[in-house]
C-alpha cells in the first residue's frame, strides 16, 4: 500500500469511529490538556545534525516527574517493599474505601545484566560475583573460576562460585514479578503513599521486601488444574497486561524461556535438564565486558523453578495479594490481555504471543457476563475456549478453537518468510517441519498418523497427546504454540499488544516481520516479510470481529518516511478514541550506522534511522488523522512502555524500561554516527552523536541508569 493511500484509508476509518463503550477496560483522557499540543522532532525529520538526548522528552506545556524506581523501597517497619527492575505494564485500580486512591500495578519484565551488576550494591545492597566475558574467546569467569564457553552447569562450578551462582539466581528472579503500589492522584498527578501497609510485592522468592503476604491463595484454574498441583510460585517475565472491571489485574508471563525451560512433552512432563545458566554479550564490543543479559536462573535457585508453572496470564487480587493462573487462556509468551466485558455476552480476552511465528488470539467464556463489575467474573476467565486467529488474504479470517477434537491441518511451512515451522512431536515436544528442517511437512503427517492408527485426514489435536485422554486439553493448552500451528493458526510478525478499542474493534500491534530458526510470519499475509521496506519493521492492525469470524486491515504500517516509526508495541486509547504506541527497536539497533552502500530498508541494521524508541499519538480526525505524532523520545537504550492513562483524564502513567542495557552508565564517551538514507525530500545524509549508555533518571555522569515509572501532566493549559 502506498503511504499515501494507508494515510488516507485510515484517515477515513477513524474519522468513522464512535466513541461507545463496549466492555472496555482501559482508563481514558479526558479531551482537556491532552488535544493539541506540537509534536516532538524525529531524527527522521530532515536535519543534517542530530544530538540524541538521554532523557525523557516530553513536548512543551508538559511535565514528568518519577514515581518509582528499581530499588525504590516502600513501606512501614516490617512490611517494606522493594521496586523491581525493568518496569513494564502499568495499571490503575481504585480503591473502593479511599477515594482518589489507587492499586498501581507495574509488571518486571527482565533484568538489564549490565547496569543491574554495576547497581546492584548501591540500589539492592548485594554485591554480585564478579563476572568478566571475554567476546573474541566466547570464554567467562565467574569469581576465581574461568570456564571455556559462556553456558555453564552448576555441576562444572567450585563450590565456592557455585553458591554465588546461586545467590545471584536469587537476587534477579527476585527482581522480576510484580509490584504493587499504594498511590493517590492529585492536582500535580500521581504519587505512592510512602508508609502505606497496602504495598506488596510478588516474585518468585521469598526475601524481606518480597514475602508472601497472607492470606494469599495461589492455584490454576481449567483444564491443568489437575496435572500441576504444586503450589503456585509467584511470577516471572512480566511483560504486559490488563486490568479488569471487577477490580483485579491480569499480569503476562512471556520470554520463559529466558529463565525457565519452555518445551513441554506430549505427555505433560519436561525432560530433565542439567541446571546451567547462559551469558549473552553484545559482538561487537571486542573486549572483555559485563554480560549484557544472563539467563537460565530459574533453574539455578536453591529449589528449581517448574517451568511448566510459567507462561500463562495471571490474576491479582490487590487488596489480598492473591493470584490465580488461569489456564484456559493457554501457555504461550504472553505479552498482554485485552477484555471485552459486556452484559449479556460471553467473556472475551484477546492475546499476543510475542514471538517470531506467533500467533493472535481470543478466548470466549462458555457462560456470560451478567455484571461487568461483579468479581464473579473471574470464574468466566477458568471456564471457556482458547481460539487462535487463522487470516486469509483476501482479509477474512475466523477463530480456530484449541480443543482436543479440532482437525490437524497439514503444516504449510512453505508460505511462511523463512520456510519453517514448528508443530508437536510425539518423539520430541516439538518439531521443525519445512525444506532443510528436521521433517518435511509429509514426513511429519505420515508420523502423526502412524501413532493415531489412522489417516491423517482423521486425525485431530488429541491424536498427539501421549498422556491419557483426559489429560488432553490441558497438554494443548500447555503448548498452545505449536499446537496452534498444527491446527491452521496464522504465524505472524511478532504479535505483541492486542487491545479492545472503545468502539468495540481489536487493535493489533505486530512488532517485526523477521524471521529466524525459531519461526517467522506467512508471506501470504505479511509480504513484507520478504521485501526491501521499511514495513518490515510492523504494523498495527485492526480487526472486527464477532463470533467466529472477523474481518482485518492493515491501517498504520512501519515507515522511515517524515512521521514514520518502526516496531508498534504498546497500545492505548484516550477517550476520544485516538490510539497512542509505543515501538519496541531492539537496543542493539537503535541508532547505529546506516549506510547507502549497504543498508536498505527492512535490513535489521536499517532501524537504525529511526534513533531512541517513542510514544506515537495517531488522531481519528481532523487535518492530522492517521499520521503518527511524537509525544515522547525515550532515554538512550531505553525504550517506553506501559501507558495508562488515570480515571480522572489528568495524569498519563509511562514506564522507562531498561535504560543503558547496551554499555550500562554513561561515562561522558559519545559516539559519531553517519546515516544516509531516503527521505521524502531526496537523499539525506546526517551525523548524529549518541550517548554510549545512560544515566537516567539523573544527570549526572556516571550515575547507574534506573528503569523507572514516570507520571506525565500538563504543566500549563495546552488545550
Amino acid at each position: 500500500m502506498k503511504r499515501r493511500t494507508m494515510l488516507s484509508s485510515l484517515g477515513a476509518f477513524l474519522a468513522a469511529c464512535t466513541v461507545k463503550n463496549k466492555g472496555r477496560t482501559a482508563s481514558a483522557t479526558k479531551a482537556v490538556g491532552w488535544n493539541h499540543w506540537t509534536p516532538l522532532q524525529s531524527p527522521l525529520a530532515g536535519q543534517a545534525t542530530f544530538d540524541v538526548a538521554d532523557e525523557l522528552q516530553v513536548p512543551e506545556g508538559f511535565r514528568y516527574r518519577v514515581v518509582a524506581r528499581w530499588g525504590d523501597t516502600f513501606g512501614p517497619q516490617g512490611r517494606t517493599i522493594r521496586v523491581g527492575s525493568n518496569c513494564d505494564f502499568t495499571g490503575l485500580v481504585p480503591m473502593a474505601d479511599k477515594p482518589g486512591d489507587y492499586y498501581l500495578i507495574i509488571n518486571h519484565e527482565t533484568v538489564s545484566t549490565r547496569a543491574w551488576l554495576v547497581g546492584a550494591s548501591e540500589f539492592l545492597g548485594y554485591q554480585p560475583p564478579e563476572i568478566h566475558i571475554h567476546g573474541k574467546e566466547r570464554t567467562c569467569q565467574i569469581g576465581d573460576q574461568s570456564f571455556s564457553s559462556l553456558e555453564v552447569a552448576l555441576s562444572d562450578m567450585n563450590a565456592a562460585v557455585r553458591a554465588s551462582v546461586v545467590e545471584l539466581a536469587h537476587q534477579i528472579i527476585d527482581d522480576h514479578g510484580v509490584s504493587i503500589l499504594h498511590v493517590r492522584e492529585d492536582k500535580d498527578g500521581i504519587h505512592v503513599v510512602p508508609d502505606s501497609p497496602r504495598h506488596k510485592r510478588i516474585s518468585p522468592v521469598s526475601t524481606r521486601f518480597s514475602a508472601p503476604i497472607a492470606p494469599r491463595p495461589s492455584a490454576f484454574t481449567g483444564p491443568v488444574a489437575s496435572l500441576l498441583t504444586e503450589p503456585i510460585r509467584g511470577t516471572i517475565c512480566n511483560c504486559s497486561g490488563g486490568v479488569t472491571p471487577w477490580g483485579t489485574f491480569l499480569t503476562c508471563e512471556e520470554n520463559i524461556d529466558e529463565q525457565v525451560q519452555e518445551e513441554v512433552q506430549l505427555d505433560g512432563s519436561m525432560d530433565a535438564q542439567e541446571p546451567h545458566i547462559r551469558f549473552y554479550w553484545n559482538a561487537s564490543e571486542q573486549a572483555a565486558k559485563l554480560p549484557t543479559h544472563i539467563y537460565g536462573l530459574g533453574s539455578c535457585l536453591e529449589k528449581p523453578l517448574d517451568g511448566r508453572t510459567f507462561g500463562w496470564v495471571t490474576e491479582i487480587n490487590p487488596d489480598t495479594g492473591q493470584l490465580t493462573k488461569h489456564s484456559c487462556l493457554g501457555r504461550f509468551r504472553h505479552e498482554n490481555a485485552g477484555l471485552r466485558v459486556v452484559a449479556g455476552r460471553p467473556l472475551e480476552v484477546f492475546m499476543g504471543d510475542d514471538r517470531r511465528g506467533g500467533h493472535v488470539w481470543r478466548y470466549q467464556s462458555r457462560q456470560s457476563v451478567t455484571d461487568p463489575a461483579s468479581p464473579s467474573n473471574s470464574e468466566l476467565l477458568a471456564d471457556g475456549t482458547l481460539y487462535v486467529a487463522q487470516l486469509n488474504v483476501n482479509q477474512s479470517g475466523k477463530w480456530i478453537p484449541l480443543r482436543p477434537e479440532t482437525p490437524l491441518v497439514k503444516p504449510q511451512p512453505e508460505i511462511t518468510a523463512k520456510g519453517l515451522m514448528w508443530v508437536p512431536s510425539i518423539k520430541k515436544g516439538r518439531v521443525s517441519v519445512g525444506a532443510g528442517a528436521e521433517m518435511t511437512s509429509d514426513a511429519w503427517c505420515a508420523e502423526v498418523a502412524q501413532h493415531a492408527g489412522k489417516p491423517f485426514e482423521d486425525c485431530t489435536l488429541g491424536d498427539l497427546v501421549t498422556a491419557p485422554k483426559k489429560q488432553a486439553q490441558a497438554i494443548i493448552l500447555m503448548d498452545a504454540f505449536a499446537f496452534a500451528n498444527a491446527a491452521g493458526g496464522t504465524p505472524s510478525a511478532r504479535p505483541e499488544d492486542v487491545e479492545v478499542a472503545p468502539d468495540g474493534s481489536v487493535f493489533a500491534a505486530f512488532t517485526n516481520a523477521d524471521g529466524s530458526s525459531e519461526g517467522s510470519p506467512s508471506a501470504l499475509i505479511f509480504p513484507e516479510a520478504v521485501d526491501a521496506v521499511s514495513s518490515r519493521y510492523g504494523c498495527i492492525m485492526r480487526l472486527k470481529s464477532e463470533g467466529p469470524v472477523f474481518t482485518w486491515q492493515k491501517f498504520v504500517l512501519a515507515s522511515h518516511a517524515k512521521h514514520g516509526f518502526a516496531c508498534a508495541d504498546n497500545l492505548a486509547f484516550d477517550a476520544d478514541g485516538d490510539l497512542w504506541f509505543t515501538t519496541d527497536v531492539s537496543t542493539g539497533k537503535l541508532n547505529q550506522n546506516v549506510v547507502k552502500t549497504k543498508s536498505k530498508p527492512g535490513d535489521g541494521s536499517f532501524q537504525g534511522v529511526f534513533g531512541n524508541n517513542c510514544f506515537f499519538r495517531v488522531k481519528r480526525s481532523g487535518p492530522d488523522a492517521g499520521r503518527p505524532q511524537l509525544f515522547a523520545m525515550a532515554p538512550c537504550e531505553a525504550e517506553l512502555t506501559g501507558p495508562t492513562f488515570s480515571p480522572s483524564g489528568d495524569s498519563l502513567i509511562l514506564s522507562v524500561q531498561h535504560p543503558g542495557e547496551l554499555h550500562g552508565p554513561y561515562q561522558g564517551s559519545k559516539a559519531r554516527r553517519s546515516f544516509e538514507f531516503e527521505t521524502d525530500d531526496g537523499w539525506l545524509t546526517q551525523t548524529r552523536h549518541i550517548p554510549l549508555g545512560s544515566n537516567f533518571p539523573s544527570s549526572n555522569v556516571g550515575q547507574v541508569p534506573r528503569a523507572v515509572v514516570v507520571c506525565i501532566t500538563p504543566s500549563k493549559d495546552v488545550s
